[in-house]
């Protein structure tokens, strides 16, 4: 039978607090763009390799799945279930696999925030030197946990004795 070991409050906290520190940093950002860029429009940062562009996204990553946005309603949430089970489950236990999670959950949140009340995400920063697509900060913070999650998994061992302590 699995446990479920809950993390301490001090712990849970700190992760509920960076979720959280995301998804409205995000916001505030999407806001921002929102209220003072057109749709379409381009603003240089550094001309000829950044830029501010407001697009609206209704897929996923690079557009993928654009226009099914009920397939985005049933994945995000199942994905963030799945993520915060990990943690509970003991699954990873490591500060590193813990935090890399916690980002994916709080760009996922941001990201799925926009399309409830938009039905699109709406992304913003445009890496046009080597025409990337354009991407927001929710997506910075689910790529960057991602790829840390698969690092910490590939390269660091896991926390024996915090499992050991959990029963596990």
């Amino acid at each position: 039978m699995v446990k479920i070991c809950k993390p301490a409050p001090r712990k849970l906290f700190g992760l509920v607090l960076f979720a959280l520190i995301i998804v409205v940093a995000d916001r505030l950002v999407k806001d921002l763009v929102l209220a003072n860029i057109e749709l379409h429009e381009k603003i240089d940062l550094i001309p000829g390799v950044f830029r501010l562009t407001y697009t609206q996204n209704t897929g996923g990553a690079f557009s993928a799945f654009s226009g099914a946005s009920w397939l985005f309603h049933i994945i995000v949430p199942l994905a963030v279930i799945f993520l915060v089970a990990t943690m509970l489950f003991r699954i990873f236990t490591g500060p590193c696999a813990v935090l890399s999670c916690t980002a994916v959950i709080g760009g996922a949140i941001g990201n799925y925030i926009d399309r409830v009340v938009y039905g699109y995400v709406v992304d913003m920063f445009d890496f046009y030197l080597i025409d990337f697509a354009v991407f927001n900060l929710a997506d910075c913070f689910i790529t960057v946990g991602c790829i840390l999650l698969m690092v910490c998994v590939l390269f660091f061992p896991e926390d024996k004795k915090e499992k050991k302590a959990c029963g596990n």
